[in-house]
């Protein structure tokens, strides 16, 4: 009987420290998705976060049975909406007008597409995919826009985060891991076919995108490896967000180490907006990418948006800000009723004007929004919604909304599962 008990006491403590393990930060999720094909049973995918103390990566069960919208953005024109929808254990990429009128499978097959993004001239989608030799990497690919003749540009190391085009659409960014814990920057000119290689360091560098210059790249680095506690995995610490020159101009720090979980680049590339996961503190900042100095706070002047609890914390919880395409405002969320929870929605869409510093609320749908981005032209904004947090088995759905709030619908989708 005794000999039972420590039996059960040590497994115990494996599956205590296995659930453990499950809690991870970047580097350990990263690790996962990139180099380990199968855990607790089922293969793993990484869907890439902006989260506390940097980007995050989780490394996701593709054997978990969901479907629905996973991810959204609008073509450069602004009449069409890039999506990948989950079908249970795969995604594929679909097109659909911005009236829902028509849907297009771009993607097919016993594969797991995502993190799809058009070519300025609407000509090509990037994306990653877990198909070929070894299964376990993702891989990218460029296609046409139809999704034909689809090109494997990456043959070794796992891509790590999303791939992003020039402004020009002559060159693409990305990250991908140069051994199991590391990943590094790296460019190809699809002119010249060269690959250049962007950083080399004992860092990890994801996120890249271009600034609207075209030739200066911004991109999040992590500059520790480690863990801090004797139970605890390690996984990349620092986090920063950081500058460089596609010319060799040195890598400059725009933000040292921070709780980002969100960010969003001005139309003219001088400032950034993010919101920062501080339970206790202003959700908005901004910074300029031209001259980097301490960040800005940003809050709506209307008492409305000035929350505090009992022990006089803020609790407003304005979170996922983004620029609108004439950079004279920022649409953001906040919690629909945060006096009565703080991290659980519903939550509403606002717009701050940057001149004024006032805002207004422009939507009152009481649902659990979430990824709000403006069209192109400005004249739109998109969102995935939520419809039971408390299911089981998620099902995502794709929403548009006028900017200035009228007109709130849902896509419906013409996709068989």
């Amino acid at each position: 009987m005794r000999k039972r008990g420590r039996i059960a006491v040590v497994w115990l403590q494996f599956v205590c420290m296995v659930a453990l393990s499950g809690c991870k930060t970047l580097g350990d999720a990263a690790l996962q998705a990139a180099s380990v094909p199968y855990y607790a049973g089922a293969a793993v995918i990484a869907v890439p976060l902006w989260i506390v103390g940097g980007p995050f990566v989780v490394a996701e069960k593709i054997g978990e049975r969901r479907d629905g919208v996973e991810s959204a953005t609008f073509s450069p024109d602004s009449k069409d909406i890039l999506i990948t929808y989950r079908h249970g254990r795969y995604q594929h990429i679909y097109r659909v007008a911005s009236g829902g009128a028509h849907c297009q499978q771009l993607t097919a097959g016993r594969r797991f597409d995502l993190d799809p993004t058009y070519s300025p001239d609407q000509t090509q989608i990037a994306f990653s995919s877990r198909r070929g030799w070894p299964r376990k990497r993702l891989y990218l690919f460029v296609a046409n826009a139809d999704g034909s003749d689809p090109q494997q540009l990456t043959t070794t190391g796992s891509v790590a985060s999303p791939a992003r085009f020039s402004p020009d659409g002559t060159k693409i960014v990305f990250a991908a891991y140069r051994h199991r814990a590391q990943a590094d920057l790296f460019m190809l000119d699809f002119e010249s076919g060269e690959l250049s290689e962007l950083t080399s360091c004992d860092c990890h560098d994801l996120y890249p995108q271009f600034l609207p210059d075209g030739e200066t790249i911004l991109f999040a680095r992590a500059t520790w490896y480690g863990h801090f506690s004797p139970i605890a995995s390690s996984s990349w610490h620092h986090w920063g967000l950081h500058t460089l020159g596609i010319d060799g101009t040195p890598v400059t720090r725009v933000i040292g180490s921070c709780d980002i979980v969100s960010l969003s680049v001005s139309p003219d590339g001088k400032q950034i907006v993010y919101d920062t996961d501080d339970p206790w503190g202003i959700d908005l900042w901004l910074v300029s990418t031209e001259k980097p100095r301490k960040p800005t706070q940003v809050m709506p002047k209307s008492p409305k948006y000035w929350v505090y609890d009992e022990d006089g914390d803020l609790v407003s919880h304005m979170k996922e800000p983004q620029f609108s395409p004439d950079g004279q405002s920022i649409l953001f969320m906040m919690i629909a009723d945060p006096e009565r929870s703080r991290w659980s929605g519903p939550y509403e869409l606002h717009v701050l004007d940057l001149a004024t510093g006032e805002a207004r609320q422009i939507t009152d749908l009481n649902l659990h929004i979430m990824e709000p981005r403006y069209s192109p032209d400005g004249s739109q904004i998109l969102f995935r919604v939520d419809p039971d947090p408390r299911a089981n088995r998620k099902s995502f759905e794709l929403w548009v909304v006028n900017a200035d709030g009228s007109n709130p619908h849902r896509i419906e989708l013409n996709i068989e599962k």
